[in-house]
């Protein structure tokens, strides 16, 4: 298995679990408010987004499941989301899993309506890409919400830096 992309997987998921927290304590309602900054869209909406494009690109288009779509109403906050990205985890697994060894061997797939040649490591790294840009977007929705500051860059490779 590479390990350098599971190291980045690693540290993508410790990432991601600051922003859980976080988003923990927003609390439903503002989780699921419509934001005119996100185009009438919710944090809700776009977090789920960002297990969503794992799920699609590593279950639909790499390993040609047929997962079902998420409905938004399953997940009233980040507590019941967690159970999405373990989905999208358990997906990148898979394709791990599923292509070892030929992570930058190219694959052909149909992709909304297009036949594409894409890697296995590619259909990987585009939803971590993805799931980062929409972190960016939510963590300047909290701040507007007056969130207490967290550090929300990407976990360092050792733990926090020392005092």
């Amino acid at each position: 298995m590479d390990q350098g992309l599971l190291t980045t997987l690693d540290w993508t998921r410790q990432t991601r679990e600051v922003l859980m927290q976080a988003l923990g304590a927003l609390g439903p309602e503002r989780y699921q408010a419509p934001q005119a900054t996100l185009a009438g869209e919710s944090i809700r909406d776009r977090h789920l987004h960002s297990a969503g494009c794992y799920i699609f690109w590593a279950a639909r288009v790499g390993l040609q499941e047929e997962p079902p779509d998420p409905r938004p109403d399953e997940y009233p906050d980040a507590t019941a989301a967690r159970a999405l990205f373990a989905a999208a985890d358990a997906a990148v697994g898979r394709l791990l899993t599923r292509f070892d060894g030929k992570l930058d061997e190219p694959i052909e797939r149909v992709v909304h309506g297009h036949t594409e040649r894409l890697t296995p490591r590619w259909l990987v790294m585009h939803p971590i890409t993805h799931e980062f840009n929409h972190k960016g977007q939510i963590l300047v929705l909290l701040r507007m919400f007056g969130a207490p500051p967290f550090d929300g860059d990407m976990v360092l490779p050792f733990g926090p830096p020392s005092a």
